[in-house]
């Protein structure tokens, strides 16, 4: 493949990307309502720290943030 071909079919991938993005946002409404599923533990409605409620979800938000602050 040349430089070009290349350069296309990378263009096309991240537009591709970027349609079913949106296709599935309009499908769930928007980013904030979509829980995030972290292995084995489970899933938060958030993964902010200030918003998590049970002890499972301060782990999981915990093991998100500290590798983030130090």
């Amino acid at each position: 493949m040349t430089r070009k071909q290349v350069v296309t079919a990378l263009a096309i991938a991240v537009l591709g990307s970027l349609i079913l993005w949106m296709i599935y946002l309009k499908a769930v409404g928007a980013i904030g309502v979509i829980p995030f599923r972290l292995g084995v533990v489970g899933q938060a409605a958030s993964i902010d720290p200030a918003l998590v409620e049970s002890s499972a979800e301060k782990i999981m938000a915990s093991a998100i943030y500290e590798p983030l602050v130090r």
